[in-house]
């Protein structure tokens, strides 16, 4: 987004209730605390948004919302280290 000072924050929301809210950042993935830079969310199960984090299935079945970019570059780092 232009103007941004903030990193792309994306919420992976999973169906047994708990949610992570993650920032991308130039050295990587980072927690955030607050949901006000939230661009995507990524809904699913637990097994199911970290498989696809790690590039094990695609994210096709998982639900999304928001800017579908933002998870592909998630998708598309190396590493979430």
């Amino acid at each position: 987004m232009p103007g941004r000072t903030t990193p792309p924050g994306s919420p992976l929301c999973t169906t047994e209730g708990t949610t992570w809210l993650l920032g991308l950042s130039p050295t990587g993935a980072r927690p955030l605390a607050s949901s006000a830079a939230v661009d995507e969310r990524l809904h699913g199960s637990a097994s199911g948004v970290l498989l696809t984090l790690h590039g094990r299935l695609p994210p096709d079945g998982l639900r999304t919302d928001g800017d579908r970019a933002v998870l592909q570059r998630f998708l598309d780092r190396p590493s979430l280290d």
